[in-house]
C-alpha cells in the first residue's frame, strides 16, 4: 500500500501491526520497523510532529538494540534528519544527518554498502547547510554526495537530495 502511495489505506494496518507485535524485547525490532512504515505514512501525508515523535521512538529502540555502526541505525537517522527538517529543527535535523554520515562511511569501509547511503546523508546535510546559511559545508557535502552516487550508479539521479 505505501509503495503504491495508499498512505490512508495503508495506516489502519499498520495500527493493526502495532497492536499485534508481542510486547517483548525479543520483538523491539519488529515493532520498530512497524512504527519507522507508520512515521513515513505520517510524514507523507504532512502529519510531521507525529511522524517525529515516532521516528523519536523507533530511534530510541534501534538506539538500544543495534550496535552503533549498524546502517539500519544510519537509515533511521538519516529519515529523522528529514523529518526534523521538516519541522523547522534544522540544527537537530543536521545532527542527524551528520551522525548517518558517519556509521554509512564506516559500513561503506567494512563493506556493508556500495556508498550510495553515504551519499543520500551527504546530500541531506549539504541541504540543512544551505539552509542554515553556511554555504560552503553545504556545496561541500552536496558535492560529495554526488560524487557517491555517480560512482555507485553510473549515472548521477535527480530524485534525491530533495
Amino acid at each position: 500500500m505505501v509503495e503504491r502511495g495508499s498512505f490512508t489505506e495503508a495506516e489502519p494496518l499498520l495500527l493493526t501491526a502495532r497492536l499485534a507485535c508481542p510486547d517483548s524485547e525479543e520483538a523491539l525490532l519488529t515493532l520498530a520497523g512497524v512504527l519507522f512504515n507508520l512515521a513515513g505514512v505520517r510524514f507523507e501525508c504532512n502529519r510531521i510532529k507525529e511522524s517525529l515523535e515516532l521516528c523519536q521512538q523507533v530511534l530510541q529502540i534501534r538506539e538500544k538494540i543495534l550496535r552503533p555502526s549498524d546502517p539500519l541505525l544510519g537509515n533511521t537517522l538519516y529519515s529523522i534528519g528529514i523529518v526534523y527538517m521538516e519541522d523547522g529543527q534544522l540544527e537537530e535535523a543536521l545532527r542527524c544527518c551528520l551522525k548517518a554520515v558517519e556509521i554509512h562511511e564506516a559500513c561503506e569501509k567494512e563493506g556493508k554498502h556500495d556508498g550510495s547511503p553515504t551519499g543520500l546523508s551527504c546530500l541531506d546535510a549539504g541541504l540543512c547547510y544551505w539552509k542554515i546559511g553556511e554555504l560552503e559545508l553545504a556545496s561541500q557535502y552536496i558535492e560529495r554526495g554526488l560524487v557517491l552516487f555517480e560512482r555507485t550508479t553510473g549515472k548521477l539521479s535527480q530524485k534525491y537530495g530533495q
